[in-house]
């Protein structure tokens, strides 16, 4: 056969094979549009400089074909990224950091019990109304702290005061001083009725304290108010004491007054006197308010 004299005409359909074909031979002229699939694409043969800028579009590449070792280092931006994809996995660790966050979006939630610390709260950031009720304790406020001012009016009682705390120069009264040998004294004092016959050479009358003393051992000094009688100690208790009215010059009927005032130690809070019986089971108070009736009875026969 002549040479070049077979045409497309003298060729039958599929009857030109790989071995007719000269290697390097189909250009790209010679390829259809769209002919060259996906299995016609040796491993790694589709390289950078094989594609011109924007050929490659979304519709030429299959399903799951982009891998990771096909994209260059940094070139997935935000754009790229679907929102909401991104997960706890796909974070690398300590790679959140402060700048990360935006502000206001850690919450209750998301701090994990006893993780604030006393190095994580900023000055004065603890105010009243974070502060637990009761949970102020004694260990907690300094030495010298509390003044007047924190402390609630009438809120101070006697179990707050420490023995021998309240000086002389801490009371708004005056005080009775002794010497110091004779501490917890305090005084007492009164005005008791009397009445004397004319026919009597002396009478006798109980004055009775209006507190006991802690023991016998007080000082009582007495005076009437008639100027012709004298007042004598005939004896004393802790709860009351006797004395004797005797005229100094001429004897009369007359009714006055004794007044008196008396000073001596106060009882301890372990001395219950007020409590203490004699043998009848009588109280002394009962025997002091009995004696007096009997001072009133006798008050009353002289006057008649």
């Amino acid at each position: 056969m002549k040479p070049g004299s077979l045409t497309l005409n003298h060729l039958a359909d599929l009857q030109v094979s790989e071995g007719e074909i000269q290697d390097g031979s189909i250009s790209t002229a010679k390829l259809q549009d769209q002919s060259v699939t996906g299995e016609k694409l040796a491993d790694g043969g589709v390289t950078s400089d094989k594609l011109s800028e924007g050929a490659v579009t979304g519709d030429k590449l299959a399903r799951e074909a982009v891998r990771g070792q096909h994209i260059q280092p940094e070139e997935i931006e935000g754009l790229h990224v679907k929102p909401g994809s991104l997960t706890l996995n796909h974070l690398a660790d300590l790679e959140v950091s402060e700048e990360k966050l935006k502000d206001g979006s850690i919450g209750t939630s998301k701090l994990k019990d006893d993780s604030v610390t006393f190095e994580k709260l900023a000055r004065g950031a603890v105010t009243s109304e974070k502060i637990a009720r009761d949970a102020i304790r004694g260990y907690h406020i300094q030495e010298g702290e509390i003044d007047g001012s924190h402390v609630k009016t009438e809120s101070i009682s006697g179990n707050h005061l420490a023995k021998q705390s309240v000086t002389e120069d801490k009371l708004s009264f005056p005080t009775i001083k002794t010497s110091k040998n004779k501490q917890n004294t305090f005084q007492q004092f009164g005005l008791t009725p009397f009445q004397m016959n004319e026919r009597d050479d002396s009478t006798e009358v109980t004055i009775v304290l209006e507190e006991p003393f802690a023991d016998a051992n007080y000082v009582l000094v007495a005076m009437t108010n008639q100027p012709e009688y004298c007042v004598a100690l005939k004896n004393q208790d802790t709860h009351s004491a006797t004395v004797t009215i005797t005229p100094v010059r001429n004897k009369q009927t007359i009714s006055g007054l004794i007044h008196w005032i008396a000073i001596g130690r106060e009882p301890t809070a372990e001395e219950n006197f007020e409590e203490k019986t004699d043998g009848n089971n009588n109280t002394v108070v009962n025997e002091i308010n009995q004696e007096k009736k009997q001072n009133k009875r006798k008050h009353k026969k002289r006057k008649r």
